[in-house]
């Protein structure tokens, strides 16, 4: 027995959100969450509404070959351009793949941060 005015019932809920532009894009993504701290359905939506403004365009990837410092490694931040664009942007060190070829040979893949 309870004896408390302030009880709460706990219940499973799901919430899902669209965004069309993002879907034709980038094809459906599902992210799911455990939400054990959500306590109601404004701030689920709040939620989903940050994820979709941080990920509804996309995360561009770049994959780079290049011959030089080993340093680099997963998790670096680094600035780069295509060669269609003048200004930088960051990206992070995804993986690297390291050949002995004439000199040390890195392929980097990296995603926009």
């Amino acid at each position: 027995m309870i004896n408390s005015d302030n009880y709460y019932k706990l219940t499973s809920q799901t919430l899902q959100t669209d965004n069309i532009v993002s879907q034709k894009r980038n094809g459906i993504v599902e992210f799911e969450l455990d939400a054990s701290n959500v306590s109601s359905k404004a701030q689920a939506i709040e939620i989903s509404n940050a994820i979709l403004s941080e990920y509804a365009d996309g995360k561009p990837y770049i994959e780079t070959d290049w011959r030089g410092n080993p340093e680099i490694s997963l998790g670096t931040l680094l600035n780069s351009r295509s060669n269609a664009s003048e200004s930088l942007t960051r990206y992070e060190i995804l993986s690297n793949e390291i050949t002995l070829e004439n000199g040390l040979k890195f392929n980097s893949k990296s995603r926009q941060n």
